[in-house]
């Protein structure tokens, strides 16, 4: 259909020349174009005649996605369809992004799971822009999703290949997609491509990138080929997987009780529980300000009210005194020690409560609730408390209540 130094235009008049071509699907072609005027990299993508034969719908559809211009509402949605083509077949135009499927930027990055919870915001985010126009992409999966990293700046993620959706309507495009990832009422073949079904595969993307394996791992031998994913699809068990101690990956309680509570959600064969794309997104978000690096692991786990312990290793959160100057120390114990004007050595500007230690899971926080302040001291420079607000104390900071006393965490 098409060669490389092949020109062509679009509808709306933009020229492109052909560069390469990017493979061949039961879809299509897929070509690296440029465009002759600003230079610009895009993608080609062109339907084989005999689909569009088949499935006449795909031309509206996609004329209609070109309409929606998706691609100004999200950086994430920045390869959805942005010109028609109609010579030398029908197809569209898309901005290039350069990129790993996101299970391969996982594999990767694996140690960093700050930066896979970056990542899997980002998804949630992008899918969420879709879901609020009740668009679902319809084949998602993780080849479907690129992570591109960005210089001094959390990695970019997008979603491409949006040529299955299913739009608000009538519309009911044709049933593709990757086995391990389609919703089991897919395979019985009561519905089409949903955004129930898009909930689903979401909640399996995260899975791999947060835990480090698909969900239904324990039951899936090196190599499975698409038989075998099939019959694992069919017994409708995934919510308990990776419970099961040969899953590999992370242990499933490195993250929240409700991040685990969504995942049963997210794999249930009852679609109406499934959480939302801005459900993850929220979540998500959360867990971010929660991780926290097990000193003798170095695993980051998702902190809970309820932790005392590394779920991933079992060490106990690490014992803390204070050291204050004039004043001896005092053991920072479970659950909270109520620092006040006797404890610090009776200055007269130390309220009666002038701080309270607490532990937030196995993390450590002070909390300022005096009439005088108190500051914290990581590195160079004296910082004040916010008011009646938890803030994470560490080995080695240094605290000062008051104008004049001070003491150490040790």
């Amino acid at each position: 259909m098409i060669a490389p130094q092949q020109r062509f235009a679009t509808e709306s008049g933009t020229d492109f020349v052909a560069e390469s071509e990017i493979g061949v699907g039961g879809q299509g072609s897929a070509w690296r174009v440029r465009s002759v005027r600003a230079g610009r990299a895009a993608v080609l993508k062109l339907f084989d005649p005999a689909l569009l034969q088949a499935h006449p719908q795909i031309e509206p559809r996609t004329r209609k996605m070109v309409s929606l211009e998706l691609w100004r509402h999200s950086p994430g949605l920045t390869a959805a369809p942005r010109e028609v083509v109609s010579s030398p077949a029908f197809g569209y135009t898309a901005e290039f992004v350069d990129g790993r499927s996101i299970d391969e930027y996982a594999a990767a990055n694996l140690g960093d799971r700050l930066r896979l919870f970056a990542v899997a915001v980002g998804l949630a985010q992008a899918l969420d822009t879709l879901e609020r126009q009740g668009i679902a992409h319809g084949d998602l999966s993780p080849r479907n999703v690129l992570v591109a990293e960005r210089p001094r700046a959390v990695p970019r993620v997008y979603l491409i290949d949006l040529d299955n959706v299913r739009l608000p309507g009538p519309d009911m495009p044709p049933v593709v997609g990757t086995p391990l990832y389609m919703a089991p009422e897919l395979y019985a073949g009561s519905v089409r491509p949903n955004l129930e079904t898009d909930r689903f595969a979401l909640g399996a993307v995260l899975h791999e990138v947060l835990l480090g394996r698909h969900p239904a791992a324990a039951w899936m031998p090196p190599g499975a080929q698409t038989a075998s994913q099939v019959r694992v699809m069919a017994r409708n068990d995934w919510v308990h997987a990776d419970e099961h101690a040969s899953a590999g990956g992370y242990p499933s309680l490195t993250l929240s009780a409700k991040l685990r509570r969504m995942f049963r959600r997210a794999l249930s064969t009852d679609a109406a529980k499934r959480p939302r794309a801005c459900e993850w997104k929220a979540a998500l978000r959360s867990a971010l300000d929660q991780l926290w690096e097990c000193p003798s692991c170095q695993i980051a786990c998702v902190n809970d009210d309820d932790r005392d312990a590394c779920p991933a290793c079992g060490a106990s959160a690490a014992e803390l005194t204070l050291r204050v100057a004039g004043a001896g120390k005092i053991a920072l114990t479970r659950p909270a020690v109520r620092l006040g004007r006797h404890a610090l050595g009776g200055a007269p500007d130390l309220s009666h409560t002038h701080a309270i230690f607490e532990w937030n899971g196995f993390i450590p926080t002070v909390r300022d609730v005096s009439r005088h302040g108190t500051s914290l001291r990581r590195g160079k420079s004296w910082v004040a408390l916010p008011e009646d607000e938890p803030v994470e104390v560490r080995a080695g900071d240094r605290l000062r209540f008051g104008s004049a006393v001070e003491a150490v965490v040790e």
